[in-house]
Parts: structure tokens; sequence; C-alpha cells
């Protein structure tokens, strides 16, 4: 008694009979779900047995944070993530020379951005979002309360958005790991009172201000400390 009104995103009806096989979806993303899970049958069973399936995701956003380990090895990944009907990768810190991590506030060069949008195409195929991260941090450490800083990041978040990414985001966490847990210049002291939560919020808070402005599109996200 499986409705159309019962389907969630991404979900699908697969009927499979003597007739044929049959599928039903409102989204793409659904049809990639229903032939993936065609493919897993196929190859559990060697056949396509009779049955009838209605099937949609419990999780909205499944995906994997790419590792050093599969920096150069994308295509690999997103077969991987295909199979287990991931929807998005998440490339965060070290890579690229370090420009999401230490290196932040150096720019992107032409061949690193011809690459990040070589990757988003070949994550396009595949029907899986990419969302990039940066992890401000470093020698000389981040001047929350400096606008130039804040300009440096805006800048490199708006290369990637006109490179083809609209999921971006900061991440504060394992600063414990490099003493950088707490406000260390004067400015950021007399301005948030030491507190570096105060710090971090008016960070994020004027970045994604100034990015929206002309990054209409971008989802922000972001990791706390």
């Amino acid at each position: 008694d499986a409705k159309w009104s019962d389907l969630k995103q991404e979900g699908y009806f697969l009927f499979i009979s003597r007739k044929g096989i049959f599928i039903g979806a409102e989204t793409e993303a659904g049809v990639r779900n229903a032939n993936r899970t065609l493919a897993m049958i196929r190859k559990e069973s060697g056949t396509c047995p009779e049955c009838a399936i209605m099937d949609y995701p419990s999780i909205s956003r499944r995906g994997i944070v790419v590792g050093l380990q599969w920096f150069n090895k994308l295509p690999e990944l997103l077969l991987r993530a295909d199979k287990l009907k991931f929807n998005f990768i998440w490339h965060h810190g070290s890579f690229m020379d370090n420009k999401f991590s230490r290196n932040w506030r150096e720019p992107f060069t032409p061949g690193e951005l011809k690459k990040i949008r070589q990757n988003k195409t070949l994550c396009d195929q595949y029907g899986i979002n990419v969302y990039m991260t940066f992890t401000p941090r470093g020698t000389p450490p981040v001047e929350y309360s400096s606008e130039k800083e804040i300009d440096l990041l805006v800048a490199k978040m708006k290369d990637l958005y006109a490179a083809g990414i609209r999921n971006l985001g900061i991440s504060f966490d394992d600063l414990c790991n490099i003493e950088q847990d707490r406000l260390i210049h004067p400015d950021d002291i007399t301005r948030f009172h030491g507190n570096i939560g105060e710090a971090h919020r008016h960070f994020v808070g004027e970045v994604f201000r100034k990015l929206k402005k002309s990054c209409p599109e971008i989802e922000f996200s972001v990791l706390p400390m």
C-alpha cells in the first residue's frame, strides 16, 4: 500500500518482476540509490529475483571525512562512497600544502583551483556534495579581531565558491594540541576579555556575513573547539 507521498528525499520504489525492472523516484538521487540497490541485489544473488522495495535514507547527510590516505585516491574513494549510498565527502585540513590549515593565509594557485574544479566535477558524476572547511591555525596564531585576517579567509572561500563549492566552513577542533586554545594577540585579549569562544563567534560571524553578500548559495558549517 505504499504511495508516492511516503517517499522522502532521495527515496525510491524498485519493482522486479518477470515483465522487467521498474524504478520510480522523484529525484535523480532517488534513481541513483535505486540503481545502487539493484547492483547490490545482482551481486549478492547473481540474478534479479522478483521483489518490491520502497526505500529512503533515514539520515539526510551520509559521508566520509577525507583523511590523508585518500587525498590522492578520489576515484577509488568515490566508488566506495557510491556503493554505500553516501552523498557527501568532507575535505579538511592537511592537503594541498596545508592551504586549509597552517598555511591558510596563502592564496590558492591556479593549479590548485583547477584540481578542485576537477574533483568537484568528478563528485558531481556520483551525486556527491563536496564540503571544504578551513582550520585556521599555525604560526603566527590567528588574530580573530583582525579585519585583514577575516578578509584573507573570505577571499579564499570566494575562490572555492567560484570553483563550484557551495558547502564551506571553519573548524576549530584540536587547537589544544598546538597550545592555541586560548587568545594570544593582545588586541584579542582586550576586545574579547580573554574569552576565546567569543572570539570564535565574532570571527565566524564576520566571515559568514561578508561571504554571504557575494556567495548567496553557500551552506556554512562550524566545528567548535
